[in-house]
């Protein structure tokens, strides 16, 4: 189980006389971790003390207390998997010491420590220690925990020895035998020669016997081979043995530096034991008390100049390893000189031969590079002679194609200014409704949205339609309506019969005889969308027919009754602005031309307000794709342009919805990274009653 070294396991330790139970306070307490001593605990007053310690760590608690013999306690904090740490405290410890006469007949192993926790399946006890869990508060009985199962621990005070599992270990370390060590090092680093020197001269006597077998005179070259080889191992053997030595200064620097270690240990050991001491001095109350903290001084001077008799040792091996180190690094450094130079030589040899043989197959290459390239320039010339051939021919086509381009640009131009001489005059709608605007922008040239207007007694038909398609196609189906509506209207001698949805039927008929139409699959289903009304100009009425295209009016807030409109238009939908609604009278959706649904066109009359504004429009102006998204404006965005901006006079309204236009053109399309093109005729007409 992990634990974060910030979290700690909290220990409770009481220290009690085992006669009476009673605490002891003021002992000393040293706790170490493994063999190294971590603090000195400060003496308690009432012989209680708690402390935290890492988890998953062997710990070992030793006591000192003046005419006592007291256990010491060895267990680790491996806690099982799930335990909080947020219990306090989570381990409790009893250590029991025996005091006077009776601590004469008992050791330390012959002393308990009890524990007690609330942890399930936790064991505790690390081999060599002498712990029993208790199954009361009382600690009685006390229970053994080892290895043949629960015991129950026998009376103390009849001097029974309970089963101890191991002994507890010193806390002082094993002196170090310093000069054993040098000995065994400098004799393996001998061997280590010896072997060396035995497994080269075997090498060479082999090829010396096998040199033999060759003959006479292989036998005399092999024996100059040999005995250079011979003088060359023998020459260099002396500096390889003690090159090969190297390897035994290693772990001997290491066992120096594990002796340093050991030695800090003892070191530290000492320290605490000194502090014990001096506490113990102060608590002295018998001459039997005082003669043992004697002994224990004694000990202690003692472990010191053992401690400074390894140390010297150890320096003086030192001295001699580096000694060693110099003599074979210089050695190391001829043999690796006379290597490098070998090698060079070699390499030199090597790099002389490469080069020759790269010249020679360079020369090689140049020669088939020289043909190549003279066949390429004959090959070369003739592709010349055919681009220019090419080019000739090239620079009469553009020629042709710019006189066609002309005549067709002419053609369009022409086309341009007929359809613009169908459109109805603006003057006619200014003299009717001073108020109004007609916002036209063709894709191309020519266009393929009209609008129409006539005025005929007190009643004025308007109308904004658009043709399938664009460009010349489209502008061919807009004069076709414009000549069919202007023929449909003319025909009403009676102003006051004067229907729409009977206008929109009529001119399907039209379109779709003179397109030849039939219905058929595959057919091409040419055609156009138109919004067209009448307006009584006395009675302050009017009458509404779409295919596929909208009428919107906006009406002030206080002038509009949703419940009163709903009598007269059955099909509308209404946006709601601060002091205005948008109200959007729906259209049949039926194209006027062949469709697979050919039902009759509906009309539908409303009355209408002064300072109602009127739009008609095609769909150009909310197809048209732009913005930071590349999307288009949509039908919804293009109402709400028409509401924030239906404060401001009828040219001001249109110029407020060109430049937004503009302005949503302007962002790069993220395909080509060009602004937008504009994607359809745009026609919009607004009024104000």
């Amino acid at each position: 189980m992990a634990f974060s070294q910030e979290n700690k396991v909290k220990v409770k330790l009481e220290l009690k006389d085992l006669a009476n139970e009673k605490l002891i306070p003021k002992s000393g307490i040293v706790i170490f971790e493994i063999d190294r001593a971590l603090r000195l605990a400060r003496p308690s007053d009432d012989g209680i003390y708690l402390f935290d310690l890492l988890p998953n760590k062997k710990y070992k608690i030793t006591f000192d207390k003046a005419g006592y013999v007291i256990a010491e306690l060895q267990f680790n904090t491996n806690l099982p998997e799930g335990t909080s740490l947020a219990k306090s405290p989570l381990l409790n410890f009893t250590a029991y010491g025996v005091k006077g006469s009776e601590a004469e007949s008992y050791k330390k192993e012959k002393v308990f420590v009890s524990f007690s926790d609330n942890i399930k399946n936790f064991q505790i006890q690390e081999p060599g220690s002498k712990i029993f869990k208790s199954t009361s508060e009382n600690l009685s009985p006390l229970q053994l925990i080892g290895d043949n199962g629960v015991q129950t621990a026998p009376d103390v005070k009849t001097k029974i020895e309970p089963q101890i599992p191991a002994e507890v270990p010193k806390i002082v370390e094993k002196k170090v035998k310093v000069q054993k060590s040098d000995s065994t090092f400098w004799s393996k680093v001998s061997d280590v020669k010896d072997s060396i020197k035995s497994v080269t001269k075997n090498i060479i006597e082999k090829i010396k016997n096998q040199s033999v077998a060759d003959g006479s005179e292989a036998k005399q070259s092999s024996e100059i081979v040999y005995e250079a080889m011979s003088t060359k191992v023998d020459s260099i053997m002396d500096i390889k043995e003690n090159v090969e030595a190297i390897n035994t200064i290693e772990p001997k620097e290491l066992e120096i530096k594990n002796t340093y270690k050991s030695l800090e240990k003892r070191r530290e050991s000492i320290v605490m034991a000194r502090q014990l001491l001096e506490e113990a001095k102060l608590n002295c109350k018998t001459k039997e008390d005082s003669l043992q903290v004697q002994v224990r001084e004694l000990k202690i001077n003692e472990e010191e100049g053992d401690i400074l008799i390894v140390e010297q040792q150890l320096e003086n091996a030192k001295k001699q390893l580096l000694l060693q180190e110099a003599q074979i690094n210089g050695q190391k450094i001829v043999i690796y000189s006379s290597l490098v130079l070998l090698l060079i030589l070699f390499v030199s040899l090597i790099f002389v031969f490469i080069q020759f043989k790269a010249k020679k197959k360079a020369f090689a290459l140049l020669e088939r590079q020289h043909a190549e390239i003279q066949q390429k320039n004959e090959e070369i010339t003739a592709q010349r002679d055919e681009i220019e051939a090419q080019r000739n021919l090239l620079g009469e086509q553009k020629t042709t194609i710019e006189a066609i381009l002309v005549s067709l640009t002419d053609s369009i131009n022409y086309a341009e200014r007929i359809q613009i001489a169908m459109l109805p005059d603006n003057q006619v709608l200014n003299n009717v409704f001073k108020e109004n605007f007609i916002l036209d922008k063709p894709r191309d040239v020519v266009s393929g949205d009209f609008y129409y207007f006539k005025q005929i007694e007190d009643y004025f038909v308007i109308a904004v339609a658009d043709c399938t398609g664009h460009g010349v196609p489209g502008a061919f189906m807009s004069m076709l309506g414009i000549a069919f509506l202007n023929e449909l209207v003319d025909k009403y001698s009676d102003t006051s019969k004067i229907q729409t949805s009977e206008i929109v039927n009529h001119l399907r008929e039209k379109i779709i005889r003179s397109l030849k139409q039939s219905g058929n699959e595959g057919e091409q289903q040419d055609g156009m969308d138109i919004a067209i009304c009448t307006i009584d100009l006395k009675a302050t009425t009017i009458e509404f027919s779409g295919a596929n295209n909208a009428l919107y009016l906006i009406r002030g807030k206080q002038s509009f009754s949703e419940v009163e409109f709903a009598n007269q238009v059955p099909n509308f939908q209404v946006l709601e602005a601060q002091d205005s609604v948008l109200i959007e009278i729906k259209p049949d959706k039926m194209p006027v031309g062949i469709y697979t649904r050919m039902e009759n066109f509906n009309s539908q009359k409303f009355n209408i307000l002064k300072n109602d504004r009127l739009y008609l429009f095609s769909d150009g102006f909310s197809d048209q794709h732009g913005g930071a998204s590349g999307r288009k404006i949509k039908s919804r965005k293009f109402k709400e342009l028409l509401l924030e901006s239906h404060s401001l006079r009828m040219n001001q309204q249109m110029e407020f919805l060109e430049n937004f236009i503009n302005d949503w053109k302007k962002h790069l399309d993220s395909f080509d990274n060009k602004p937008f093109e504009q994607t359809d005729d745009i026609c919009v007409i607004g009024i104000q009653v």
